[in-house]
């Protein structure tokens, strides 16, 4: 069992702190989906206030 697994006990309200882990949390899960799209990116960069800049770093390169 993990630790996100267990229940949170009656009444808990996460910190601001423990809500942004989360949300980087799932931000890293979503940048491992190579499914991901971008716009899900964005939105997950966006709620995490994070400067995020994605650049193609194949570009110019020879096959």
């Amino acid at each position: 069992m993990r630790g996100s697994d267990i229940p949170p006990p009656p009444g808990y309200r996460p910190t601001p702190l423990a809500t942004l882990g989360q949300q980087l949390v799932r931000l890293g899960q979503a940048m491992q989906n190579p499914n991901t799209k971008l716009g899900e990116l964005t939105e997950l960069v966006q709620a995490c206030g994070v400067d995020l800049r994605i650049c193609d770093t194949n570009k110019g390169r020879q096959p």
